[in-house]
């Protein structure tokens, strides 16, 4: 079986994890502006990954342009934010990003990323701030402004320990 990780990242930390899951089942690691046609037609299935910006994955335009070319292969999702996994606010990331045709047989896993304020590019401190004067939950809100005076780093090579599981045993069914 032919297997394709495909990643965006903006800081470096998910293609990262993309990396790790590499070098756990030997398969080949591209950005997801990089991916031809063809590589999504000769594999069997894809591993995708995506950072989350105002709650939605970014990679997702670009699921919706590809959908008819992944449908039908085994998808497995994971997503990388300064939340960690299993964060309440982490609960319908993969529902509002995806469609549905390709989040229904899917496999989803969240990783936890990195976040250094002073890192930021100028666009992503504009909707951090933008975030914060929006977000009506007052402990979110202290959270997320307490985000911006101190740097967060979630990153766990653990993290892709699900998933690299979940991988092998559908190519060992197949």
């Amino acid at each position: 079986m032919k297997g394709l990780i495909i990643y965006v990242t903006a800081y470096g930390t998910t293609r990262k994890y993309a990396e790790w899951i590499s070098k756990e089942i030997n398969i080949k690691t591209v950005s997801y502006k990089k991916v031809d046609d063809t590589d999504l037609k000769n594999s069997d299935f894809l591993i995708i990954g995506s950072f989350v910006m105002a709650h939605k994955l970014i990679i997702s335009k670009w699921l919706t342009n590809h959908k008819d070319l992944l449908k039908g292969k085994k998808l497995f999702f994971y997503s990388v934010s300064g939340a960690k996994p299993g964060a309440k606010e982490l609960d319908d990331i993969f529902e509002s990003s995806l469609p549905e045709s390709l989040l229904k047989d899917a496999s989803t896993y969240q990783f936890g990323g990195r976040m250094r304020y002073e890192d930021l590019s100028g666009f992503h401190k504009l909707m951090i701030k933008i975030g914060c004067l929006i977000e009506k939950d007052p402990a979110t809100k202290a959270e997320m402004k307490k985000d911006i005076k101190v740097a967060k780093d979630n990153v766990n090579p653990d993290y892709i320990k699900p998933l690299v599981k979940d991988v092998k045993n559908y190519l060992n069914k197949k």
